[in-house]
């Protein structure tokens, strides 16, 4: 059902079909609605269908929200509008639910229009850690939950999957109850300075691996120079694999 409070009116998108369920008795009864009624039913769905998009195109499962329709006080001196009031966003595509702003107009002759602020409570589940994760923990399933949480009170863009997380390692102290987020965490060490790796080269279709000393740390896809132990050359070569790389070229 519909709640009023004083700063505005509250739904529950999973109400909003039976909101407008019925033509014939939504249409009856637009012809009496008053402005206010009109502005909030017209907000509501086209805030509806703007965090659905969003939703399909983040891929965002078993989710759930709360509109809060602002409407300004001075909509109460408006009449009423004999045709569909339209609600359009101004600007792009919608990318934050925590503040959408809607312009309002009555066509026609007679027409009006206004600026109606929504909120956007959005619950769906989100990764965190079920436990304390220091700084350079690399997260694996034992650490990795599930749990709904109201993204539109969190900063950055929380993680929706387990899998985005796994073998990760945190750049920071994670603590539970809070969503993971993806700049909180960076690849794995999988080379360190001064260790002995497996230096991988072709040439020619021909394939040859050797030992080497990388000179500074690398995670997977990054280059770093490392010493061949046979030629003492130095090289540059990609992270390829834990304590692996592979040669880019010579210096």
């Amino acid at each position: 059902m519909i709640s009023t409070r004083a700063c505005g009116k509250v739904i529950f998108r999973s109400l909003l079909v039976a909101f407008f369920a019925g033509q014939g008795i939504s249409l009856a009864h637009a012809a009496t609605q008053s402005p206010r009624e009109q502005i909030n039913a017209a907000v509501l769905h086209a805030a509806g269908d703007d965090i659905d998009r969003l939703a399909h195109k983040k891929g965002w499962q078993d989710y759930r929200y709360k509109l809060n329709v602002f409407i300004p006080s001075y909509a109460a001196t408006q009449t009423h509008c004999a045709q569909a009031l339209k609600a359009a966003r101004p600007g792009a595509e919608l990318v934050s639910v925590n503040r959408i702003t809607y312009d309002v107009s009555c066509p026609g002759p007679k027409g009006w229009h206004l600026s109606v602020p929504v909120h956007a409570d959005l619950y769906l589940p989100v990764v965190m850690v079920n436990d304390v994760v220091e700084r350079g923990e690399v997260l694996d399933d034992s650490l990795l939950v599930l749990k709904k949480y109201n993204i539109s009170t969190a900063h950055g863009e929380p993680l929706t999957r387990v899998d985005q997380a796994l073998g990760l390692t945190s750049k920071r102290t994670l603590r539970p109850g809070k969503p993971v987020q993806l700049s909180q965490l960076e690849m794995p060490l999988l080379v360190k300075r001064d260790q002995s790796v497996i230096l991988e080269s072709e040439m020619g279709g021909i394939s040859a691996q050797t030992s080497a000393i990388a000179l500074k740390n690398g995670r997977k896809g990054e280059t770093i120079k490392v010493r061949n132990e046979s030629s003492q050359r130095i090289v540059s070569a990609i992270v390829s694999d834990q304590g692996r790389v592979k040669t880019l070229n010579s210096d």
